[in-house]
């Protein structure tokens, strides 16, 4: 079954708006997102497609989201925390910077989120699985426009589109 996006609330995060990489978490709190699936962008870039996973509880609304903007290199005035989580979307920055030269910035990164809280049919199937399917759709059309993944999703078993390699990559008419 294909996720109708026009079902969806759609919810944007300008990270230039925030102080603080936890107000993200505050954001979802507010808006009682607790099933989504999320994009990444940097200025017209798509750096990554995400969904929430199923560990989801009330009092940690929005964290995966948090702690991987929060590794977002520039543009914070905090470090993120000793923890493993979230590093993965600092290697994705660090890709991105080795591909362009250009150092990723919370300043000119929106997270959009895709709210499924409330997504009909949600409550008879596993919840997961419809963040999941979101993200899949969203990589497949970025896959059918440029012939890859985003740089964020080079690795993703979420789907069944194949992986490709850097040099692929580098051609896929990314902008900068």
């Amino acid at each position: 079954m294909a996720i109708n996006k026009q079902k969806l609330k759609i919810h944007t995060i300008n990270l230039s708006t925030l102080s603080k990489p936890v107000e993200i978490q505050h954001y979802f709190k507010t808006n009682k997102i607790e099933v989504y699936a999320y994009t990444f962008s940097f200025g017209k870039n798509i750096l990554k497609h995400g969904y929430s996973s199923k560990a989801w509880r009330k009092n940690s609304l929005g964290e995966r989201v948090y702690r991987q903007a929060h590794n977002i290199p520039l543009g914070w005035n905090s470090k993120p925390g000793r923890s493993s989580s979230g590093k993965d979307f600092k290697e994705v920055c660090d890709d991105f910077e080795n591909m362009y030269g250009i150092k990723v910035d919370k300043n000119q990164t929106i997270i959009t989120v895709y709210d499924m809280t409330q997504y009909p049919g949600i409550s008879i199937r596993d919840p997961e699985s419809y963040a999941r399917e979101m993200e899949a759709m969203l990589i497949d059309e970025y896959v059918n426009v440029y012939g890859c993944r985003p740089i964020g999703n080079l690795r993703s078993e979420t789907n069944n589109v194949p992986e490709v390699d850097d040099d692929r990559w580098k051609d896929s008419g990314f902008d900068v």
